[in-house]
């Protein structure tokens, strides 16, 4: 896959690492500063246990396998839901991208080690590093909440508070934050000249007023030639406590895990 092609992946690994800030925290007075309700929200997160995530994405992009041009992907039916475990830094996961040979498969984190399996792989699990096969480090979520306070405090990132609105039968601030190509390459890319600088991605965060916690993110992502993506992650669940171990002995084999 060509650099082009796997931006909007990478990017959309950047926005689950962003959106699992969220967390709970006691009751207080409205919160009018957009910053600073995104800033609770990765404070709150610090005082979480678990939690539980549900990822879906449509849209498409221009992908190049074989460095030949490529064509167009549609992503509608990607998903991706399961349970982190903050406490003991391990989660599981399982995921489905149809227009990837129909891949879907199951992945758990434990002990620093990931066991990954597919219908493509097979029955039997394969362990990587963790960090190979997760968009996130479950076992340093404090390096994951450094980040996130940091990339807040970047001048590019200029949140703006919208209506509130209804979720679920409560009550959630609604904050935007919008970036050009040119800014998200300047935050996020080694190369900004690579980055098309027409791109735009709207970032729209729905989050718990009591306790203030994240509920919802929808991120759109226009990549001009290279695509479009709708990328929405609810959290639910919170605290509720589950149980998350490795894969037995006889269920695990060898390879790298994923087909790619």
């Amino acid at each position: 896959m060509s650099v082009a092609a796997s931006r909007p992946l990478r990017f959309a690994s950047l926005i689950v690492t962003a959106v699992v800030a969220a967390g709970a925290c006691s009751a207080g007075p409205a919160l009018s500063d957009p910053k600073e309700i995104l800033t609770k929200a990765v404070e709150a997160l610090q005082a979480a246990k678990t939690v539980h995530l549900a990822v879906t994405v449509d849209g498409q992009f221009v992908v190049d396998i074989l460095g030949t041009g490529g064509g167009s992907m549609a992503l509608t039916g990607t998903s991706l839901q399961g349970d982190l475990d903050f406490e003991r830094a391990r989660a599981k996961l399982t995921f489905a991208v149809p227009a990837l040979l129909g891949l879907s498969g199951e992945l758990i984190s434990v002990d620093g080690a990931s066991y990954v399996k597919t219908n493509i792989t097979g029955e039997l699990y394969q362990k990587t590093a963790a960090g190979d096969a997760l968009p996130i480090d479950p076992t340093d979520p404090n390096a994951t909440f450094d980040a996130l306070n940091k990339w807040l405090e970047k001048p590019e990132v200029a949140p703006r508070k919208l209506d509130d609105v209804d979720c679920g039968g409560r009550k959630c601030y609604q904050v935007s934050v919008e970036l050009t190509g040119a800014e998200l390459a300047g935050l996020s890319s080694p190369d900004p000249a690579s980055m098309d600088p027409n791109a735009l991605i709207v970032l729209t965060f729905k989050v718990d007023k009591d306790p203030v916690r994240l509920h919802e993110l929808t991120a759109s992502i226009s990549m001009g030639a290279q695509g479009a993506l709708t990328i929405v992650l609810t959290l639910s669940d919170w605290d509720k406590g589950v149980t998350i171990e490795a894969p037995p002995a006889d269920q695990i084999g060898e390879g790298s895990g994923l087909p790619f």
